[in-house]
């Protein structure tokens, strides 16, 4: 068995499907026909008749009531087509008009209405800063005065510290002059006592040499002279006891 092969055949343009414009208005037509035909009978309304006739629906929500669309003058379904495309056509930019000027007045309210919550918070943000910054002034100033009370408090303390000083170091002059008087007055009583135990040392040399001494040395008595002293004036921790050998010890 033998296969055959099989063409697909293409479509002429006479067996092309009209649109559905063009099946509508033959219809229209038909029916048109009929009712001129039989004027007494009731005319047979078909489905794309029907359809054709219902109003759809407009845009929510109009501007105003929408009326009917007007009767056309002319009985021709072509005209009644064109009438009613504008009719719709109208409204639908009525309607697209009206929604768009409603977008836009909603727009505007929604655009004021944030403004004026965002001026509402500017407002109460600045009030907040505002009591902020009073209260951190306030702080600055109480602070301040606490420093120039505690500055006063210090310079009060240091005069009090220098007239301390001042008593002081007058006190430790006073101490001072008053050691190194008792020093000088110790130096002259010491001076004295010394220079009389010399003279005192001189009267028993002059007596024991007149006495005692003058026949043994064979020299005259003018001719005896005190030692000279080994004291000299200085420092009281200089002070040295005089060296007084071959003289005895005398208190």
């Amino acid at each position: 068995m033998s296969k055959t092969c099989r063409t697909r055949r293409l479509p002429s343009k006479v067996r092309q499907k009209p649109s559905s414009l063009t099946r509508l208005s033959k219809k229209i037509r038909i029916s048109d026909s009929i009712h001129n035909m039989n004027n007494n009978s009731q005319p047979v309304t078909r489905r794309s008749q029907r359809l054709a006739s219902v109003v759809p629906a407009p845009l929510p929500p109009p501007p105003a009531p929408l009326l009917a669309a007007p009767q056309p003058t002319t009985t021709s379904s072509v005209d009644r087509l064109i009438h009613l495309d504008e009719h719709y056509r109208t409204q639908y930019n009525n309607s697209a008009t009206f929604v768009l000027g409603t977008l836009q007045a909603a727009a505007a309210q929604e655009k004021e209405a944030l403004k004026a919550e965002l001026e509402r918070e500017y407002q109460e943000k600045l009030v907040e800063r505002g009591a902020e910054q009073q209260t951190a002034i306030e702080n600055l100033a109480a602070e301040v005065q606490r420093l120039q009370e505690e500055v006063k408090r210090l310079q009060g303390e240091i005069r009090r510290l220098e007239r301390e000083n001042g008593r002081q170091h007058a006190l430790l002059i006073q101490t001072n002059f008053s050691i190194r008087g008792k020093r000088q007055q110790a130096m002259k009583w010491l001076q004295a006592r010394v220079l009389g135990d010399w003279m005192l040392i001189g009267l028993l040399h002059r007596a024991w040499c007149y006495g005692y001494g003058s026949c043994f040395s064979g020299r005259p008595l003018n001719d005896l002279q005190p030692p000279k002293p080994v004291f000299q004036a200085g420092p009281l921790n200089d002070l040295q006891p005089p060296s007084l050998k071959g003289a005895g010890h005398f208190t």
